[in-house]
């Protein structure tokens, strides 16, 4: 999955995380000369086994929908009290808001998040904030993969007694996990934030779209994904061009962008990060359309989770409104969408084909015909459009066929 845990978790320091481009993530290298076969980095692995906050009863009884949101204490709407953060983060800015409001009052230690690594522009790289000005790095999405977990093998974490964990739903199954062993079983107390997730993206992704603008990948010095108001806008800053390349959101999240999507991630149907004490997200709702500024979706799971999001909105740290369950099921349709017409086809397919998927507990009702026809349609679309990013003249060629397809049709 790319997660990084086992490589947080292996004493003997036998693992080293190396960037695939077949995989399209980030794939563990084991030095078998340093292993000592503890199999510690198997029990900690979220990409075999995912755990569900619902009991399979419960799933029964509550529908594929409610067993993709999991257990919810509470639910709001909500934004950052400071402008400047809610502007320039994702949406709503309550994670860089909650993380400067928890190390402000000392609730926690340190804050593990991700932020772009300035020496290598299409990477992201794990961080362990301390202040304000650090979490003020780690502000916008991420939209290439990040071994978050692998700090769990910095030397500073054992010295930390409270944190406040970031991270995609990969990571925060990761860390639930992890919590058994060295070196976060002597960690007192970590509160996670669990980012809403609809997939990784390759590097490659983000090169397609410098090289679609006849950009030299040599040449890039910055990317941000999200930020400058709500829904965002890419920014790539280069080395020899003062003149930035900007794209809004919807302009630059396309199928080619969306074609370099891990495998593991086409398989994975906690997209709401069930196991964290606070689930984040856009909140894609249609009163809010028009807003520049943008609104979080805040999801409560646990009592530590509710308190910390009370004591911020206490505080004048955040600014929120309590709304019914329906409302996450509104905010992310395109979420459940997926979860429900692609991920469930796609892991009763896999299975059929006897490929590898992960222990995870979901609605196996039998997937229809047409449903396998679609997915395997999406995977071969993807497929040829990852191969157009890869190749110009594959690029042109299948345009020019499509081109001439379209025009036939509208003869017809």
């Amino acid at each position: 999955m790319g997660c990084g845990t086992c490589f947080g978790c292996c004493a003997p320091h036998a693992i080293t995380m190396t960037y695939s481009i077949s995989n399209r993530t980030y794939i563990p290298f084991i030095d078998e000369k340093k292993c000592i076969e503890c199999g510690i980095c198997l029990k900690v692995c979220p990409g075999l086994q995912m755990d569900n906050t619902l009991s399979t009863d419960e799933m029964r009884n509550t529908g594929i929908v409610k067993s993709i949101i999991g257990k919810v204490k509470k639910c709001y709407i909500g934004y950052s009290s400071d402008a400047s953060i809610c502007f320039n983060a994702s949406s709503g800015g309550i994670v860089p808001a909650l993380a400067s409001f928890m190390l402000d009052t000392k609730a926690v230690d340190g804050v593990v998040a991700a932020e772009m690594d300035p020496l290598s522009p299409f990477d992201a790289k794990p961080i362990i904030c301390k202040s304000r000005d650090d979490i003020l790095k780690t502000t916008g999405s991420k939209y290439c993969p990040v071994a978050t977990n692998s700090v769990m093998g910095d030397n500073q974490i054992p010295g930390l007694n409270s944190l406040l964990w970031i991270g995609l739903p990969c990571h925060i199954q990761g860390l639930c996990k992890a919590r058994k062993y060295s070196p976060l079983k002597k960690t007192r107390s970590i509160l996670s934030l669990g980012l809403l997730c609809g997939g990784c993206r390759g590097q490659e992704a983000t090169k397609w779209i410098v090289k679609s603008r006849k950009h030299p990948i040599g040449t890039v010095k910055n990317v941000r994904y999200r930020g400058g108001g709500w829904p965002g806008k890419m920014k790539v800053e280069f080395k020899d061009n003062p003149a930035p390349l900007e794209l809004p959101y919807s302009e630059y999240v396309d199928s080619y962008f969306e074609s370099w999507q891990p495998w593991r991630c086409s398989l994975c149907l906690d997209r709401t990060s069930q196991m964290a004490d606070i689930s984040l997200g856009d909140a894609w709702l249609p009163e809010f359309k028009n807003d520049r500024n943008g609104i979080s979706l805040i999801v409560t799971r646990t009592d530590a989770g509710e308190a910390t999001i009370q004591k911020a909105a206490q505080a004048g740290a955040i600014s929120i409104v309590e709304k019914d369950f329906d409302t996450i099921i509104n905010a992310q349709k395109g979420l459940m969408r997926d979860c429900t017409s692609i991920i469930v086809p796609t892991l009763l397919l896999s299975r059929k084909l006897k490929r590898p998927v992960p222990d995870f507990k979901y609605d196996d009702s039998d997937s229809t015909p047409v449903n396998t026809v679609r997915i395997m349609r999406r995977f071969f679309m993807m497929a040829i459009t990852r191969q157009m990013t890869q190749s110009r003249t594959l690029f042109f060629i299948l345009h020019g066929v499509k081109f001439v397809a379209r025009k036939a049709m509208l003869k017809k």
